[in-house]
């Protein structure tokens, strides 16, 4: 397999390999944030908030406030575990840096035990797939602080699990654990997790079926009671913020609306050329394990086909369902686990099974190469190294900006705010933060649901909260300012990840002007050099009360 080392220890040497570039890759983005452990995204200190007050047994981000800011329903728990173990923000980058580790190894073991073709390909087709998938798991997901790489191996070990019930008609417990995990991580997982059980069942493998039925049931249910307790939708309002979706199913729109919605995200998705080879690739399997069947001259070859067709059926259902109700994009991170799923499985049946067959199996051979590299040469080109390359000013620029506002607010102006980046600015901070985005604050949420966000809604609602000073992003939020806020600072910042380069810094209580000023004036002093803090004159406004109505038609 290998010109300088035995099959056996060639994954080895690629998993240490892996291991190597992974450890300098993340100890430059630790060097590039000034020795921070900074993720890609501000979203994983969203989690990280939650996970705080869940140590203290309450579920949001401000004490006394519940909300359910989390894509995720088990992931804010096990943070919660690294929070109490004292791992604090770096217990997102442990969490994904084990499970990335497991994930790649099992990849590559899974890949060179395999009998290739014998042809003068048979050496290049597990290295480039090798690599290829670790390229994909292995650097820039891991830093994304969310719980997709913990996806990832579950679908790993699905894929596993799968695979091996096939062949020898016994089941794994890591497929029962796999199963059980993917809808707790990521709610995609559903689609996956419920056609297993499906297949299960067709087997008769009724035990098996309940084993993961069961959990999965009293998680959910215990969720919804959580959910039911703290007067909160069932849905995370992330989930409900981000999914058209998802916010047409929580307001009863119709279905009709649901339906249109359905049918958008559909066609936007199907454009993405990984959705198209997902889906061939996929619908190869079902059409070729038909074709065996049906010419199969044993019991024992029918066996195995009727097995590799319900597999090829999981699959095109696990790729149909993300592409009708699924999301695409941010770091490749959406789709990812659905192309590790198509990766192996297509692999191990199209390259090695059929190996085991006659000549008229090259056929199928050859199309999957072709899809193969195709899918290999875009992905890597468009996703994959843009990510890798990416990953480090990502994270750079969350430092610079996310993270230097959590400094502004913890150790200079301490005291409440209102943002619409919620992550950072609430992580460790005892000061309430009210989101005007919607994610950590169910009111803000719903108004927005209702079509009730404008100027005086947004000035009642800080008001109520007490709020000081507004962190945001002034264009997410034209004409529906209030016009008695002031804006006193501009902090510019590059631009990588962030939605802008700039945020701008509201006074909305005036009498704590010259502590608002003080506060900036210490903070300009501490900003990375690449950073700007412009501070404003701000001439207090006197309230008047006809100018939120003006402002309604500004």
């Amino acid at each position: 397999m290998s010109y300088f080392l035995p099959k056996n220890a060639l994954p080895l040497g690629l998993w240490l390999l892996w291991l190597t570039t992974y450890a300098g890759y993340s100890f430059y983005i630790y060097l590039l944030c000034d020795s921070q452990l900074i993720y890609t995204l501000d979203d994983p200190y969203i989690h990280l908030a939650l996970a705080e007050h869940l140590t203290h047994g309450h579920f949001g981000i401000n004490a006394n406030e519940a909300a359910s800011p989390s894509s995720s329903i088990l992931f804010p728990w096990l943070l919660a575990i690294t929070e109490i173990l004292g791992f604090d923000q770096s217990g997102p980058f442990v969490i994904n840096s084990f499970a990335t580790a497991l994930s790649v190894w099992l990849i590559l073991e899974f890949i060179f035990k395999q009998p290739f073709p014998n042809c003068r390909y048979s050496q290049a087709l597990p290295i480039l797939l090798s690599v290829y998938l670790v390229l994909s798991i292995g650097y820039a997901i891991p830093w994304t602080g969310l719980e997709h790489s913990l996806h990832i191996l579950a679908v790993v070990l699905c894929v596993r699990g799968l695979i091996h019930f096939v062949e020898s008609n016994t089941i794994q417990p890591t497929l029962i654990f796999a199963s059980i995990c993917m809808p707790l991580l990521r709610f995609e997982g559903f689609a996956l997790t419920g056609l297993v059980v499906l297949m299960l069942l067709f087997y008769r493998q009724y035990r098996a079926s309940l084993l993961i039925i069961a959990p999965i049931s009293v998680c959910l249910a215990g969720f919804i009671a959580l959910m039911h307790i703290q007067n909160l939708p069932v849905f995370p309002s992330s989930v409900s913020v981000k999914s058209q979706l998802v916010a047409s199913l929580q307001d009863q729109s119709g279905l009709f609306s649901i339906y249109q919605k359905l049918s958008e995200n559909f066609f936007d998705n199907l454009s993405k050329i990984q959705s198209k080879v997902a889906l061939l690739l996929s619908g190869l399997i079902v059409i070729v394990s038909f074709i065996k069947l049906k010419r199969a001259s044993s019991t024992e070859l029918r066996t195995t086909y009727t097995g590799f067709l319900c597999i090829g059926i999981v699959s095109l259902g696990t790729v149909s369902a993300h592409i009708i109700a699924g999301r695409f994009g941010w770091f490749f991170r959406y789709e990812l686990y659905m192309v590790v799923f198509i990766g192996l499985l297509s692999t191990y049946f199209l390259i090695v099974k059929l190996n085991e067959e006659t000549n008229d199996s090259r056929f199928f051979i050859g199309v999957y190469i072709v899809l193969f590299i195709l899918l290999f040469h875009f992905l890597l080109k468009a996703y994959v190294f843009k990510a890798i390359q990416r990953t480090p000013l990502a994270s750079q620029g969350i430092y610079d900006q996310q993270y230097q506002m959590h400094r502004f607010v913890t150790e200079y102006l301490r005291d409440s705010v209102a943002v619409n980046d919620l992550g950072w600015v609430a992580y460790q901070n005892p000061n309430y933060v009210l989101d005007l985005w919607g994610l950590g604050s169910e009111q803000v949420r719903s108004l927005k649901a209702n079509n009730q966000w404008d100027v005086i809604t947004i000035d009642k609602i800080t008001q109520e909260k007490s709020i000081t000073l507004a962190i945001i992003y002034s264009d997410w939020f034209e004409g529906v300012i209030p016009p008695h806020w002031c804006k006193v600072a501009e902090l510019t910042t590059p631009k990588y990840t962030s939605a802008g380069a700039r945020v701008d810094f509201y006074l909305i209580n005036h009498k704590a002007k010259q502590r608002v000023y003080d506060a900036l004036s210490q903070f300009a002093a501490s900003i990375p050099s690449r950073d700007s803090l412009k501070v404003l004159n701000c001439q207090l406004i006197k309230y008047d009360p006809l100018a939120k109505i003006n402002g309604l038609f500004n």
